[in-house]
């Protein structure tokens, strides 16, 4: 089995995909060499920081010279660009930036196909649960809301009835990324993995 099919097994064997990150390269280290004992053999990074690159470069060595058959990841990705930062770095695999139109992820792996990464690229999905979230993401992660979506939410009087669109939403979503045979996709809970263990279920 080659090594991006074997990862690709791998995630959803190992049940959980633990994703941190953290500015001291020592603790991030420490971290990653605590989940391998504990027997965990893909981690994700996020790129969060400026000290993201350095310390995924620090622990790139120690997995290649300690952690035997540790993969490593690096997650909130969001160019072709990023992703290449990354893989010259070491990355096993890529994660996205969250988005809500699968285009955006389906235009950035062809971009990133067509400059030779050929790495696994798994996309970064999460339920909007608040009309809140309309302004705050954007802004905190600098990502596009369709105005289908926003309309939709707009309409809703409560969080709740949010969290029905924004569940519905992410259903769609994920069905339409399997259909198309993407083999894993990612989930970012936020507080809400409730939400996210209700749309697994009905994916499954």
């Amino acid at each position: 089995m080659d090594t991006k099919n074997e990862l690709l097994k791998l995630i959803p064997e190992q049940g959980v995909l633990p994703l941190y990150f953290y500015k001291d390269t020592d603790v991030s280290i420490q971290v990653l060499k605590s989940l391998y004992n504990a027997g965990i053999r893909a981690v994700e990074y996020t790129n969060r920081g400026e000290a993201a690159l350095q310390n995924f470069k620090k622990m790139r060595v120690v997995c290649d010279e300690e952690l035997m058959g540790m993969y490593l990841g690096i997650g909130t990705i969001k160019n072709a660009a990023m992703a290449q930062t990354f893989i010259d770095a070491g990355a096993d695999y890529i994660t996205t930036q969250m988005f809500f139109d699968n285009k955006k992820y389906f235009d950035f792996a062809k971009r990133s196909r067509e400059v030779g990464i050929e790495i696994p690229i798994i996309p970064g999905l999460k339920p909007i649960t608040s009309k809140k979230q309309l302004s705050v993401l954007p802004r905190t992660f600098h990502v596009d809301i369709p105005t289908e979506l926003s309309n939709e939410i707009l309409k809703c009087k409560t969080d709740a009835e949010v969290e029905i669109v924004g569940t519905e939403w992410l259903l769609a979503q994920s069905k339409e990324l399997k259909k198309t045979g993407v083999p894993v996709l990612h989930y970012y809970t936020l507080g809400k993995p409730y939400v996210i263990a209700n749309a697994v279920k009905e994916l499954v």
